[in-house]
């Protein structure tokens, strides 16, 4: 489904391109939930649910976007419940995605991985895995474990290998390819990694930049030149893990199975 602009670097940027996107999506959510009333075969039905969750999930997108964090969080659960009516995993797992982007945004670091293997599990097959490896990673960076942090970039790697390149780069609801090794580099930085991260960093601006110079990825590129961002993060990381030291573990053993 030829849905929205992605979450980075796009016209979403600015407040009046998602607070239109935000009405239009509400509309065509409403047109497709009417559709339920009809006289509609089995397969008639699943696929209205499954259209309805994607509606939802990208509603959700852009409620978070523009600061309606409950409402966002809502239409996410309508998204996940569903995707569990129809049967669809992918939805579902990017229902779990974006539960693992709302923790990442919000420093619920633990609640990144709950989420995350728990979309995993729901959607394995699908290409939607490959971003619930990255927030994993992502949240592993940040809590401070570097092996769990390569065991999840693992992952994420042997899934991107078994997918097919995307047609369109512009639907939200796809793995952008190039975006996983920004996604490492990041992981790296945070860890101390410092040659990984600077290797990774030369082939964000390899891919991120045509022949000609054009940059096509200025704000993945910006990040990956920049030395500031390195010595920012990994001390905004070693400052979290201080205050956790202090916190009785909340642990994932019990958060189900299982995130910009």
């Amino acid at each position: 489904m030829p849905f929205a602009s992605r979450r980075t670097g796009s016209p979403r940027s600015t407040r009046s391109c998602r607070e239109q996107l935000l009405i239009e999506g509400r509309q065509w959510l409403r047109r497709v939930v009417e559709l339920h009333s009809k006289s509609l075969t089995l397969a008639q039905h699943r696929e209205v649910l499954a259209l309805s969750g994607w509606l939802a999930l990208l509603v959700g997108c852009v409620e978070y976007d523009t600061g309606a964090r409950h409402a966002a969080e809502s239409t996410r659960q309508a998204a996940l419940s569903l995707a569990t009516e129809a049967d669809h995993a992918e939805v579902a797992g990017w229902a779990h995605e974006m539960r693992a982007w709302f923790a990442l945004t919000t420093g619920d670091y633990r609640g990144i991985v709950a989420a995350a293997q728990a979309g995993a599990e729901t959607a394995q097959n699908h290409s939607v895995a490959v971003q619930l490896a990255a927030q994993e990673a992502k949240a592993w960076a940040r809590i401070g474990d570097r092996r769990q942090v390569e065991v999840a970039l693992d992952k994420g790697r042997r899934l991107l290998e078994g997918i097919p390149h995307p047609e369109n780069l512009d639907n939200h609801f796809v793995v952008d390819p190039a975006k996983f090794d920004f996604y490492a580099m990041d992981c790296y930085r945070l860890v101390g990694e410092d040659k990984l991260a600077r290797t990774l960093a030369n082939e964000v601006l390899r891919a991120g930049t045509d022949f000609d110079g054009t940059e096509r990825s200025p704000m993945r590129n910006s990040e990956a030149r920049s030395p500031s961002a390195w010595r920012r993060r990994v001390t905004a990381t070693w400052s979290r893990r201080s205050s956790w030291a202090n916190e009785p573990s909340k642990g994932t053993a019990n958060r189900c199975h299982r995130s910009s």
